[in-house]
């Protein structure tokens, strides 16, 4: 069940960022004009079953591009407006993952100790593995870039999330926790209380 709803999380990534779907992309154009008439009158940009599947994941609304100044729900008959205007009621996926993750405890001192793994992380790719030498300007730069945006997905995650919209601080303050508690789930991974939820925000991608 869980790999269904991932697989159909990937469908909806990739249609929504414009790059289209993996197996249409492998069809010829013959093929799929065999059946794009039984398609009509609409396509995937009109179809409300994937909007409503884009609902369930948590595409929010406020974050999407106009359509030749209309919302993409303009496109669709007043009763389909009216059904995903009601099932958008419902929490997302996307939400009840924030609120498990936020769930968790995470040590005060975590955001510290993760900050300076990653410094020593960074400076071992840049001068023992690239073999910088000690001081170079470019691979120092490489890690105060690295350590920038380590930071800021530490003490503002809301803002370093591209694309994010939180309705409220009840959101935001959900969101930062769910971040941090991912992290820290995955950076114990290998622990057996953390296991098994690492492994299934792996598999959803986060």
């Amino acid at each position: 069940m869980l790999r269904s709803l991932v697989g159909s999380e990937m469908c909806i990534r990739d249609r929504s960022t414009g790059e289209g779907f993996g197996l249409m992309e492998t069809m010829h154009p013959a093929d799929f004009i065999e059946f794009r008439d039984y398609l009509i009158p609409a396509s995937g940009f009109q179809s409300v079953q994937f909007r409503t599947l884009e609902q369930i994941f948590g595409v929010q609304r406020q974050t999407r591009a106009m359509v030749n100044g209309k919302e993409v729900f303009e496109y669709l008959e007043a009763d389909e407006q009216k059904k995903l205007s009601a099932e958008a009621e419902i929490p997302s996926f996307n939400v009840l993952v924030e609120e498990l993750l936020a769930r968790i405890h995470v040590p005060e001192n975590f955001k510290k100790v993760y900050f300076e793994t990653t410094e020593r992380v960074l400076r071992q790719q840049q001068f023992d593995i690239a073999k910088a030498p000690a001081g170079d300007k470019v691979a120092e730069k490489h890690v105060t870039t690295g350590l920038e945006t380590t930071r800021s997905m530490l003490e503002e995650p809301v803002e370093w999330s591209e694309g994010l919209h939180c309705a409220n601080d009840k959101e935001a303050e959900r969101y930062t926790k769910a971040v941090l508690a991912a992290l820290f789930v995955s950076s114990y991974r290998h622990e057996p209380k953390y296991a098994l939820l690492a492994s299934f925000l792996s598999l959803i991608h986060i």
